[in-house]
């Protein structure tokens, strides 16, 4: 809820935001144009944690419109985009997925964190060789498709924070954030 603006690279009518944000498997965002890589961008009014990007993706209705190879940059604008797919600087390719496809997020040590001691005593549950993207703007380009298809269909997108421990000593939950 915490997402200010999404933008897409082109959409057919019909096919565009409401649609990868309704819920819903059985419809999707379907880019509208030659020019790749086409992209999803995230803009949010407060710098965020992220810590990994879902995507609902179905080779079999989709075919040649399924996503190949994707790419996660984030940073506070166009102009400043950095990767941030874990390990560090990895294209993710996917072969024939159907389903959910789950891409963990990282980032190189950000000089807006105020200090490592605040870091140490983070209740964020990452592995120790992540750092979490913190940023105001995602962008998912999708760089080639199956079948070598031009246009592509995307089903779902959900964005999600870091696990946060209580401090009660309640079990971890998972914050479902940005839908």
């Amino acid at each position: 809820k915490e997402a200010l603006c999404w933008q897409l690279s082109s959409a057919k009518p019909g096919n565009g935001v409401e649609q990868i944000r309704d819920g819903s498997i059985d419809s999707y965002w379907q880019s509208d144009g030659t020019k790749q890589p086409h992209w999803i961008q995230v803009h949010f009014a407060r710098r965020v944690a992220i810590s990994h990007v879902c995507l609902y993706l179905d080779y079999t209705l989709d075919e040649s419109y399924t996503p190949k190879k994707i790419w996660v940059d984030h940073g506070m604008t166009n102009q400043d985009l950095q990767a941030a797919v874990y390990p560090q600087n990895t294209e993710i390719e996917f072969t024939e997925p159907v389903g959910w496809c789950i891409v963990p997020l990282s980032s190189p040590p950000d000089p807006l964190d105020e200090c490592q001691a605040d870091l140490e005593n983070d209740t964020s549950v990452v592995e120790p060789s992540r750092q979490l993207v913190r940023t105001h703007m995602l962008r998912i380009s999708i760089l080639s498709m199956h079948q070598n298809g031009r246009d592509t269909h995307i089903r779902q997108v959900e964005l999600y924070g870091p696990r946060m421990n209580d401090s009660k000593g309640l079990p971890t939950l998972q914050q479902r954030c940005f839908l």
